[in-house]
């Protein structure tokens, strides 16, 4: 049984003593959101344009203003050379835009229902026109009918982080605490930069997350994790299917999504990292989360977790919002502490 948080530390400093506000700063990244023509597939045969025919779909204003923004690709200049992962109705491919051009897509199977359809669009319109190192964007979306959607991306080689940390267990090379660390870091950095442009992720999580061939970690949407990663979702009798073992304490209690209810989530997501991926609160009844963590329980610290790391995550998880540090005091701390991993290597 975890410790209820009061028993144990919950901040930091620079020597290991309590502060769960240090005082610390980050630069604005050197990038900016803008109308998302993006320059990967910028001039290869199949782009249309930024106009899209989105009403038919039936989703909302705002998504549909969203997709305004990203290009159109014609129906067809798609072409899907591997199945990723699949759900009841999702798909995500490994394909090719024209020739030459690697892409991630993810898209419905032709019998999804509109409602599914409408969930896909939804989802994946989050980070469109954000651009950012660490920040996986939609480049480019066909929501033309009468086939389904489909919304590709650059391509990440090393695939969906959740999956890549479970494979890394079975590893002849281990990932290092150093590496996870440095992780973080990237979603950290992502995330400061989301919350500067007033975006809330809701939905932050390894599987929400994928790796490029240079290692660097990218936040994605959720757009299809419901259906691809079911065990991450449960429903508490509103029929709707949430991320709740990640959820801060007053999204569980009260529906609230803030800022700082991301942070709470990525303080999950740091215990992902460490236990490559395993389930949290997997030992907890569904519907005694939300007492277990009211009253001051918390996940517990994984084996080979560094104290000072596991005191950043216990920060993310203060049941006061307003007493939980930014994106920007996290990522000030974890590169002086990846700094500190690297003199001992």
């Amino acid at each position: 049984m975890a410790q209820p948080a009061s028993s144990r530390q919950q901040a930091f400093d620079g020597v290991g003593n309590v502060n769960c506000q240090p005082p610390c700063s980050m630069s604005t990244p050197k990038s900016s959101r803008g109308n998302g023509s993006g320059s990967l597939f910028g001039g290869i045969a199949g782009i249309t344009g930024s106009t899209i025919t989105v009403a038919s779909h039936g989703h909302g204003d705002k998504t549909k203003e969203r997709l305004r923004r990203i290009p159109s690709v014609q129906p067809g200049a798609l072409s899907y050379e591997q199945l990723i992962k699949e759900g009841t109705f999702g798909r995500i491919y490994a394909g090719k835009l024209g020739e030459t051009c690697d892409a991630l897509v993810k898209t419905v199977i032709d019998g999804a229902s509109l409602t599914q359809v409408a969930c896909l669009l939804q989802d994946a319109s989050l980070l469109i026109g954000v651009s950012h190192q660490h920040i996986l964007a939609p480049l480019l979306a066909n929501t033309e009918l009468p086939g389904p959607p489909e919304i590709a991306y650059p391509y990440p080689s090393k695939g969906n982080l959740k999956i890549y940390l479970q494979k890394s267990r079975e590893s002849s090379t281990a990932l290092s605490t150093r590496q996870l660390v440095e992780f973080g870091l990237h979603i950290t950095k992502a995330l400061a930069y989301l919350h500067s442009l007033g975006i809330v992720h809701k939905d932050l999580a390894t599987r929400n997350c994928y790796v490029d061939e240079e290692s660097y970690v990218k936040i994605c949407d959720s757009a299809l994790s419901r259906d691809l990663f079911p065990d991450d979702y449960d429903c508490l009798g509103d029929n709707e299917n949430r991320p709740l073992k990640w959820l801060s304490l007053e999204s569980l209690q009260k529906k609230i999504y803030t800022t700082q209810g991301d942070v709470w989530s990525l303080g999950v997501l740091y215990w992902e990292l460490v236990t490559l991926a395993q389930m949290p609160h997997e030992e907890v009844d569904i519907f005694e989360l939300t007492n277990y963590l009211a009253a001051g329980y918390r996940l517990e610290q994984p084996v080979n977790c560094p104290d000072e790391f596991f005191t950043v995550m216990n920060c993310c998880w203060h049941s006061e919002p307003k007493q939980r540090p930014t994106p920007s005091q996290l990522l000030s701390y974890l590169q002086d502490f990846h700094v500190d991993l690297g003199m001992y290597i």
